[in-house]
């Protein structure tokens, strides 16, 4: 509730004070007093209204406008007021200045204010509705029960609506074409478990051709030399005379231990010796060539022994692949298309 009222330097008045009481008052004087200039002092602080930005009071002859115009209102326990000078424009609640708001009212004082241009009447209005017209009558009601505002969503509603029954009958239409060219589809129900095998038997070739390439080194190299064929058919052989050999390289050691001892004795003996050292020396050197051969032996040994575990090793492996090859072919029979083209197998397919 609006209690007091002050204005200084306002139009007509230097400093005016009106205090309000509850209920109705009447502000009655001449005319040409400033009883309209009371009304305008309102509106310029409730709404920031200056219809003819002529607020200021000018003294003397010729005019001269006062420093400073400013109005304030007591609204309970608050104080607003409106200002003007040379220099400034502001708004002020209580302790707080605002200074910055164009033409409108800063909502800290809007909130203490809470009134609307239908709340002022000026002198001469009609009565309040009586003098517009329907239409006008109907807006304004409209605006205060925000019926427009409903109205806008009603209609935004139903545009909505409008839209999801279109977007649905398209998508009706859409679906109905495509169940109708699911039925061309009908004999691939068992096309996934088809697939799955497929891909299952495709892993197992391509496990199988990579062990087959791991082991082609070998089984070329046992193709291209009938030797080592035949020395892996005739095993029990090879190991006799594995054997044999052991027994020459004994032979050659005793022989090794022999001239380390006669080099000792010659060594111990040589300038009383009464046999001829030079045909000793021959004997020495041969010596010497049968244990260059008997390492060339022992070497050739070793490598014969390591190859026949080699195909002792690649034998059991040529018989696992020929086990998974088989199972291969059963499971690739069972399906009856190639895993590589896609094409159907028959007796003639490569």
């Amino acid at each position: 509730m609006i209690k007091k009222i002050i204005l200084h330097n306002f139009q007509k008045h230097k400093d005016l004070c009106i205090d309000f009481t509850d209920g109705i008052n009447s502000i009655i004087g001449k005319t040409d007093k400033g009883k309209s200039s009371i009304i305008r002092a309102l509106q310029w602080v409730c709404f920031n209204y200056d219809k003819d930005h002529n607020l200021r009071r000018t003294i003397g002859e010729p005019p001269v406008v006062t420093d400073s115009t400013w109005v304030q209102l007591y609204i309970d326990d608050n104080i607003v007021e409106r200002g003007v000078s040379n220099s400034k424009n502001w708004y002020k609640l209580n302790d707080v200045v605002f200074t910055s708001f164009n033409r409108s009212v800063p909502k800290e004082i809007e909130n203490i204010i809470k009134m609307d241009s239908i709340n002022i009447q000026e002198q001469f209005e009609p009565p309040f509705l009586i003098g517009s017209s329907g239409g006008e009558v109907s807006k304004f009601i409209n605006s205060i029960a925000g019926l427009e505002k409903m109205d806008t969503l009603i209609q935004t509603v139903n545009d909505d609506i409008k839209q999801c029954n279109r977007e649905i009958a398209s998508n009706d239409a859409s679906l109905e074409a495509i169940n109708s060219a699911l039925v061309n589809f009908t004999s691939f129900e068992n096309l996934e478990a088809d697939i799955a095998l497929l891909d299952n038997l495709y892993q197992k070739e391509v496990n199988a051709i990579s062990t087959i390439e791991n082991t082609s080194t070998f089984i070329k190299f046992a193709e291209d030399n009938e030797a080592k064929e035949n020395l892996y058919k005739d095993v029990p052989t090879l190991i006799q005379n594995i054997f044999l050999l052991e027994q020459f390289v004994n032979s050659i050691k005793e022989k090794e231990d022999n001239r380390i001892l006669l080099s000792q004795i010659i060594e111990d003996s040589e300038k009383e010796a009464s046999f001829d050292i030079e045909e000793l020396l021959v004997s020495v050197k041969e010596l010497e060539s049968c244990i260059k051969t008997f390492e060339e032996v022992s070497q050739k040994l070793i490598n014969m022994s390591n190859f026949v575990k080699e195909i002792y090793l690649n034998n059991d492996k040529l018989k696992k692949i020929n086990e998974e090859l088989t199972l291969f072919n059963q499971e690739l029979a069972k399906v009856k298309v190639c895993p590589l083209c896609g094409s159907s197998l028959g007796d003639t397919h490569e």
